[in-house]
């Protein structure tokens, strides 16, 4: 009788701390500025505040977000803690663990994936 050997698949996913970079396809609450979320979304590279292993969910902080979007944010997370970081506003918005495109602990790696994702390399 042969047996077979099951293997872990090792998923890796981000870690509260890492540099992460989301892909956003439109919202549903739909505004006149879904566009300029789409483009600050998938553009700009946040930092991984909290996951949520139950629904799969991470939550993700941005800074220096444009005021036409800022209504899409919180600047609280579930504990009820403000979070302000260099006395700049933090500002957190809960994302599916599907929408992450890359991720790591340098911005470096994030950065060049942009640069390759904007000029079709």
């Amino acid at each position: 009788m042969k047996f077979l050997k099951k293997f872990e698949s090792d998923t890796i996913e981000p870690e509260v701390g890492d540099f992460v970079l989301i892909k956003v396809t439109g919202h549903p609450n739909d505004t006149g500025s879904v566009i300029d979320y789409e483009n600050f979304i998938n553009s700009a590279i946040g930092v991984v505040v909290d996951i949520y292993p139950l629904s799969n969910d991470i939550e993700v902080s941005y800074k220096n977000i444009p005021e036409n979007i800022e209504p899409w944010f919180s600047q609280r997370n579930e504990t009820g803690r403000r979070l302000v970081h260099d006395r700049k506003k933090v500002w957190l918005r809960r994302f599916d663990m599907k929408r992450v495109v890359g991720f790591g602990s340098s911005k470096k790696e994030l950065k060049l994936n942009i640069a390759t994702k904007n000029y079709n390399l």
